[in-house]
């Protein structure tokens, strides 16, 4: 299990780190630049609506008190429709939005066109609307969108803030916004795109011809949106330990809590296979081939899809990001959705 190269996400993490420290500095007031896309300062909302759908925002409380965003794409064209739902869940240090910010079109107003020739939409949030699902889009406590609570204020510095998140789930690491507004700025630049188009390809893998560059300053503006100290922990652990296991405190709280001195690993073998589909290309890093034959081994059963990316250099973030996601992914996530569609 990832037997990636552990160099790559060291590095992510000390990055990671070193942004936290300095989340403070406010570079909005040390700096400015034009804007030349309103989809870097717009919210989830507004960038639903601006596409013409009809956003909706609703909140969920977990058990230990974090009030999670839940927004719903709503295509008013079938609002009186009895429609599938499919729930859209962001990976690490992510947020809803990047399921709405790959490209600036199709909106509702190509809708006759979309459903006149089949053209999907290099936004999975919008692609799955205009073809007639509910759509919600989640996010994991701790990102931008997941950062309020019911006792506590996360945006204040005091210990008891401190102590609290290392005790349920540690360390919150907000968005930030020094390196948002900086590499918004850096970004722009046609000289240094290729320096930030870089920095993606160290993490994700080296794919030139899937990435919009015009749209880096976007996708900037929100990631990293921000997530636990401890997720990224856990993360690590996953690679040290090559096995798929929960949170390792240590052998002594590792006996208080699971009553064993190394933590239990997951039981993949109970997950039903029959309903899942997986992603999966030659060029991704962050879950390389070896990755996921080490998946297949480990739970029981044959997924519903095994689909490999037809696309030699696909790599991590071209699910999200890729000039071509639909023509390489989304057509075949419809495709799938197509055979539960009309069943009840």
């Amino acid at each position: 299990m990832f037997s990636h190269s552990i160099f790559v996400n060291i590095l992510l993490l000390v990055t990671l780190i070193e942004c936290f420290l300095c989340q403070n500095f406010d570079f909005s007031e040390n700096f400015s630049h034009n804007v030349t896309d309103p989809d870097e300062h717009r919210d989830v909302v507004q960038l639903i609506e601006s596409r013409g759908f009809v956003a909706e925002t609703h909140y969920v409380t977990t058990d230990d008190g974090y009030i999670l965003t839940i927004h719903r794409i709503v295509n008013p064209y079938l609002k009186r429709t009895k429609r599938k739902p499919v729930m859209l869940q962001h990976g690490l240090l992510s947020s809803g939005v990047d399921w709405i910010i790959n490209a600036p079109a199709l909106g509702i107003e190509q809708s006759k066109a979309v459903f006149q020739n089949k053209t999907v939409s290099n936004n999975l949030g919008f692609a799955l609307s205009l073809f007639g699902y509910d759509v919600w889009l989640t996010n994991s406590r701790g990102n931008t969108y997941g950062v309020n609570h019911t006792k506590f204020n996360p945006k204040k510095e005091d210990k008891l803030i401190r102590d609290f998140f290392y005790e349920e789930g540690g360390a919150f690491l907000p968005p930030n916004s020094v390196v948002n507004k900086l590499a918004e700025m850096v970004c722009k630049d046609f000289l240094f795109r290729d320096i930030c188009s870089n920095l993606l390809f160290l993490i994700a893998g080296y794919d030139h011809l899937q990435l919009n560059e015009t749209r880096l300053p976007v996708y900037i503006a929100h990631a990293p949106a921000g997530t636990s100290a401890w997720n990224l922990v856990h993360f690590m652990q996953g690679i040290v330990s090559k096995k798929f296991q929960k949170f390792d405190y240590g052998g002594i709280k590792n006996r208080l809590k699971y009553g064993t001195k190394t933590p239990p690993s997951y039981n993949l073998t109970k997950i039903d296979t029959r309903y899942i589909a997986i992603f999966h290309s030659q060029n991704d890093w962050l879950a390389d081939p070896d990755d996921v034959q080490f998946l297949r081994d480990q739970v029981k059963g044959h997924f519903l899809l095994d689909y490999k990316v037809q696309f030699p250099k696909w790599n991590h973030i071209d699910y999200i990001w890729g000039k071509e996601a639909a023509k390489y992914v989304y057509i075949m996530i419809l495709r799938v959705l197509e055979k539960f569609k009309f069943n009840p």
